[in-house]
This record gives structure tokens, sequence and C-alpha cells, in this order.
């Protein structure tokens, strides 16, 4: 019997074949994909961990479709608390960062009507057109994907 032994490539070499695969990289882009390389090496994650991540950040990047300021501003309604005691219990409360809404806090309000604290909803809206609790899309086209641009009527697409 012999052991098994696997060659494992440098981290020169991971590298080399990861920026062939990945066109530029940013120097943070760089700098993370060494220290997942390093943490690999260590066998601190394994390569399917590292695969399956890899097709997680590809799916999310090919499938961010986030909305412009403008259409933020558009499509919401952003306005300032004077009394939390008037808005009903499940807005008194941010479902994104899940902190309470002060007195004098800036919230927006979505087309589906749900309500966020206004720095929440734009980063979030930033990052994808669709509400973060319902996925209804602010801009009332159908979430099916950027190729489906059919306008949502009577709530069916």
């Amino acid at each position: 019997m012999f052991a098994a032994h696997t060659a494992r490539p440098s981290t020169a070499c991971l590298l080399a074949a990861a920026a062939a695969a990945n066109g530029d990289l940013s120097p943070a882009a760089i700098a993370r994909q060494e220290q997942l390389l390093r943490r690999l090496q260590a066998r601190e994650i394994t390569p399917l961990e590292l695969l399956i991540l890899r097709e997680f950040v590809e799916h999310l990047q090919q499938s961010r479709t986030g909305a412009s300021t403008s259409e933020i501003d558009a499509h919401t309604a952003s306005w300032v608390v004077d009394d939390v005691s008037k808005l009903p219990e499940e807005l008194r409360s941010c479902c994104v960062c899940l902190e309470d809404v002060a007195p004098g806090s800036k919230v927006r309000t979505l087309p589906c009507l749900h309500t966020f604290h206004a720095e929440c909803a734009e980063e979030w809206l930033h990052k994808k057109k669709v509400c973060p609790l319902c996925q209804f899309t602010i801009d009332g086209t159908s979430a099916e994907g950027p190729e489906a641009g059919t306008a949502v009527a009577g709530g069916v697409a």
C-alpha cells in the first residue's frame, strides 16, 4: 500500500488561477481571497465549503438588482416620526435593525406599506429593489428578474 498524497498548490498558484478566472480584482478583493486561501490551507475551511461560499457569492452578485437613490425617492415615502404612540404596534420597531423607532426618527414607507428606519430601508433597497419582509418590488415590476419587467396589475403578475 502507498500513502495517499495530494499535491496542494501554492497560494501564488491559486491566486493566479483565481485572478485569471475573475479578471481584475480590487486590492480588497485580493486581500479577502488571500485570507480565504490561508484559511483553506490551514484547514479552517474545507474546499467544499469554499466552493459553496463562492457559488453563493456569485449568485448574490448576479441576482443583485438594487435601486438607485432616485428610484427609492420616487417609489417610497420618507417622513419623520413625531409621536411613536400614534404608530400601529407593527411600525414601532424596524424589522431590519430590530431597534425601536424613536420620536424624531426618519422612517421610510414602501409601497407595500411596510415601514423601516429610512437609513435601514435605503441600505437594503440599494442592494435589492424589494421589501425585506414581503419581497414586493418597490417599482411594481415582477420580482422574477431583470428580464421580467412586466407590471403587476391587481396583485397578479
